[in-house]
């Protein structure tokens, strides 16, 4: 049997978190940040309006500034991120006890023992988006269903199916797997 595994991704964690406490951050372009006046300055994340000007993830604060000058600079909430993050992989356990956490706003789920109660890969990814939309206010990237002889990734929402994991490292080069250093990528 194929195995049905799905990438759960929130977007914009910590900016979309920071836009449930503070709806007022939803309408102007909002970033979340270290410290502009200690020098301690990245982006860490950022609403999609300043994104719409061009503000990326890990630059550097002046650097968005300068795209955006009327940006709102956030500070984290670490504490307000990690709540959300236990509630979120708590709702992913309803569907399957397969839940490996992949960070603070990521986590894969193996859901093939799943499938005959909530159906499809596919069902079980667009009800947990749903459910996580519903119950907490924020958004699970779209995901794709995927065959390991032809991975490419188009939209932010990845199923993954293999038929055992030796075929799946067999069959692909390591360029295509998500995430592995060039060391691992020599090694295998």
């Amino acid at each position: 049997m194929d195995r049905v595994i799905l990438h759960c991704d929130c977007n914009n964690f910590y900016a979309s978190v920071e836009c449930i406490h503070h709806p007022e951050y939803r309408s102007v372009p909002m970033a979340v940040c270290g410290d502009p006046k200690s020098r301690h300055g990245i982006i860490l994340a950022k609403n999609e309006l300043a994104k719409s000007y061009g503000v990326k993830t890990a630059e550097t604060i002046w650097q968005a500034q300068q795209k955006c000058p009327n940006l709102t600079l956030v500070p984290p909430h670490h504490d307000d991120y990690h709540r959300y993050s236990i509630k979120i992989n708590a709702l992913y356990q309803k569907y399957t006890d397969r839940v490996e956490p992949f960070g603070i706003d990521e986590s894969w789920l193996d859901v093939t023992g799943s499938r005959l109660l909530f159906g499809s890969g596919r069902e079980i990814a667009d009800r947990i988006r749903r459910e996580i939309r519903e119950n907490f206010g924020l958004s699970v990237s779209k995901n794709r269903m995927q065959q390991p002889s032809s991975i490419k990734q188009t939209g932010k929402r990845c199923f993954i199916r293999f038929r055992s994991p030796i075929f799946y490292l067999s069959e692909n080069p390591p360029l295509l797997f998500w995430k592995l250093s060039p060391y691992v990528q020599s090694v295998i």
